[in-house]
């Protein structure tokens, strides 16, 4: 596990999960956010449900 901590996923990143998966940085980027959206219609994870409104 990378040495950073992440404030989600209890210290996994983006490039942990990148590197477990063999994943792009795309691909990792893309699925990451489709999590966080997810995560936000379900009220997970503390994500604010309108967190992509501007």
């Amino acid at each position: 596990m990378s040495k950073s901590k992440s404030s989600y996923g209890g210290g996994y990143s983006q490039r942990d999960a990148q590197r477990d998966t063999s994943a792009t940085k795309k691909q990792a980027q893309e699925a990451w956010h489709k999590a966080r959206n997810d995560a936000a219609k379900s009220k997970g994870w503390s994500v604010p449900k309108d967190r992509n409104k501007k």
